[in-house]
């Protein structure tokens, strides 16, 4: 195979993958959905060969499971899987939070903090969800380690598949615990930032435990 045709061939199945992942977190591949080579080639209109490449990714990334006999689905989680994975979580990224301390450009925090402030004064849910999103991409793509990067993405995809709500009672309280570990980022203090990253999760964690509570 050629050069280009090689690149070619390896952007589609980056793309592929993309386009799976964005069906599986959209709802639209539900957990347990089983999943078929030559079905999902038809819908997203590519050959059985990216898609088979995309699902196999997938499943190293925990979001497919592979049955015994070779079948396909889309990993079902629950409460204990979301309990193991937000403890996983705090230990991944506490030492992105540290890793990340001192590298991440000055603008870059500084606007991701007037955004969160500026939300705070306005409360709007969708935007809230996209800077939480912001802050911990940001924090995995200049932890200086690709692969503690991919893991904390992978494991916040993961946390997303467990069928737990979202906290919305707890809007100023995170937003608080993010300025606090973006203010710790802007003064490069990766120990603060880590600890403040480790209470964070752990205040989502408790804010999850008193919503089952109250069942």
């Amino acid at each position: 195979m050629r050069g280009s045709a090689m690149v070619d061939a390896s952007r589609l199945s980056e793309q592929t993958h993309e386009h799976l992942l964005s069906l599986i977190e959209t709802g639209e591949l539900r957990p347990g959905d089983l999943l078929e080579e030559r079905a999902l080639a038809a819908r997203l209109n590519v050959s059985r060969t990216p898609i088979r490449a995309a699902l196999s990714r997938l499943v190293g990334e925990g979001l497919v499971d592979r049955a015994p006999n070779g079948l396909l689905t889309v990993t079902e989680l629950g409460l204990e899987d979301f309990a193991q994975l937000i403890q996983f979580r705090r230990l991944l990224e506490g030492e992105a939070a540290l890793q990340a301390a001192g590298k991440i450009p000055e603008a870059e925090l500084g606007s991701l903090i007037d955004r969160i402030e500026g939300a705070m004064a306005s409360p709007d849910p969708s935007e809230h969800w996209r800077l939480d999103d912001e802050l911990h991409a940001l924090v995995a793509r200049y932890c200086a380690n690709r692969w503690l990067g991919r893991s904390v993405t992978t494991v916040r995809r993961l946390i997303r598949m467990c069928n737990v709500e979202k906290l919305p009672h707890r809007f100023n309280e995170t937003c608080m615990e993010h300025l606090a570990i973006l203010r710790a980022l802007q003064e490069t203090n990766g120990d603060l930032a880590r600890e403040c990253m480790r209470n964070h999760i752990d205040q989502v964690r408790l804010g999850f435990l008193k919503l089952l509570s109250m069942r």
